[in-house]
Formats: structure tokens, C-alpha cells, sequence
């Protein structure tokens, strides 16, 4: 029911039936010719997926080509013939065997280490450079931080080069020799190599040597420093007032 405004409840009109039949439309039919408006959300674009080619490969194994089978073969052959040539002498005979058995089973067991380094070699360096950029993440000292992803970016240079990967090659490459110059930064700011005079170093050592501040670092601070020397009496800093320059006292 709805309210009037004369204040009489009326009824409600009740919705009629609309009855819908659907009517096949031929080629021919203005209907099928007519365009259907479909709302659509706007195209935004995507990176492509990332292909196999950009996915790091499983480890591979190493086939198994019948090397125990080819050892017993050489072993009972070089065997025989030590027997023969030894005219019935067994002993000597079953130590030559076994001396080419244990030779031929150390080159096949380093044939597939060598085969299994080539199969995998790539993704295991990617993993070890992976695992040192997580090292340098967890140690506090930045110089440490800076040659743990170094370490990682020349392994993930290597294995992209590998691969021939360029966009990432060349990322790591950046990253690489950002990392590569900060060090040098940081080796240049902590080397000892400061020639101090002997009011600088006797400055150094009772004022900043404690603090953990290195020579080259106290003297960028003393470059960029003024003396300044003050009377008796004279107002050097008032309280409360802002202060543009920091002020160390050295003595006096």
C-alpha cells in the first residue's frame, strides 16, 4: 500500500506480465545484422608470461650408460690376460685386475661429475649467488651487504649470459657495478692512507678516535671545519636559539 498525501492509504499498482518470445533470426533479419553493444571493461596491457626460456631449469641427472658393466668387462679382460702373461700366477693377476677395476671406476665416477657440473652448471651457480645476496642481507655491516650481492649479480650475469638473456643480463649488470662502486666508496672512506699533522692527529684521537670515526672521514669533517677562537666572556651559543653551524669545543 502507498500513502497519499490526503492522507488515504491507495493500493499499489500491481506490475503487469511482459512476456517475451524469441523469435530465430535468419541472415536476412534486420536483427542479425544489428551490432549487440556488450559492455566491456577497458584493454589494459600486460607483460607478456614468462616463457621456459625465462624460468630457471630443473636439475638435470646424469644418464646412466652401463658404466658398472663396461668396468666388470675391462676388469675380467685386463684379469685374463695378467694370468697369461704371468704363466699361472693368480695373485699377480687379481692385483693388476683390481688396479685398473679401481683406475677405471675413478675416471667414470669423475666423467659424471664433469657431466653433471656441464648439465647443471648454470642453475647451480644461479642458486649460489642467490644464497649470497641472502648472506650479505642478514650481516649489519654495509661492506659485507655490498660484496654478498655482488657475488649474486655476477652469478646471475653469468647464468643469463649463458642462457642469452639480455633484459636480465643487463639488469644484473647495473645492479653489479652500483654495487661495485659503492665498495670502492666504502674502501676509499675507511683505508688509513690520511696524512695528518700533528694538531689534526692529537684532535683525532681525543675527540673522534673513541667514536668509531676513521682518519679519512675526521679529515673530510676537518676540511669543511673553521677554528674559531673566542675571548673570555664572549657569547658563543645562546639557548633556545637557532643554530646554524655545530660547535666542537677543543679546548680552553
Amino acid at each position: 500500500q502507498l500513502k497519499s498525501p490526503y492522507g488515504r492509504t491507495a493500493a499499489a499498482p500491481l506490475p503487469r506480465r511482459i512476456r517475451i518470445k524469441r523469435v530465430a533470426s535468419s541472415p536476412s533479419s534486420p536483427l542479425a545484422a544489428a551490432p549487440v553493444a556488450a559492455a566491456t571493461r577497458p584493454s589494459v596491457p600486460k607483460l607478456p608470461p614468462a616463457g621456459p626460456s625465462l624460468l630457471p631449469r630443473p636439475l638435470r641427472s646424469v644418464p646412466n650408460n652401463g658404466g658398472g658393466g663396461a668396468a666388470g668387462g675391462v676388469a675380467g679382460g685386463v684379469g685374463g690376460g695378467g694370468a697369461a702373461g704371468a704363466g699361472g700366477a693368480a695373485a699377480g693377476a687379481t692385483t693388476s685386475a683390481e688396479g685398473a677395476s679401481a683406475k677405471f671406476a675413478y675416471s667414470a665416477n669423475t666423467q659424471r661429475i664433469l657431466t653433471y657440473l656441464r648439465l647443471n652448471g648454470p642453475i647451480l651457480l644461479l642458486n649460489f649467488g642467490s644464497l649470497c645476496t641472502l648472506a650479505g642481507f642478514t650481516r649489519t655491516d654495509v661492506l659485507e651487504l655490498r660484496i654478498g650481492n655482488l657475488i649474486g649479480n655476477t652469478c646471475g650475469m653469468t647464468y643469463f649470459l649463458f642462457n642469452r638473456l639480455m633484459p636480465p643480463f643487463t639488469w644484473a649488470s647495473v645492479f653489479g657495478m652500483t654495487n661495485a662502486y659503492n665498495i670502492y666508496r666504502i674502501l676509499e672512506e675507511r683505508s688509513d692512507r690520511v696524512v695528518l699533522s700533528r694538531e689534526e692527529q692529537l684532535l683525532y684521537e681525543e675527540h673522534f678516535l673513541h667514536h668509531g670515526v676513521t682518519p679519512r672521514q675526521f679529515k673530510i669533517i676537518y676540511e669543511k671545519s673553521a677554528v674559531r677562537k673566542v675571548r673570555r666572556g664572549e657569547i658563543i651559543i645562546r639557548a633556545n636559539a637557532p643554530l646554524d653551524y655545530v660547535y666542537l669545543v677543543v679546548g680552553g
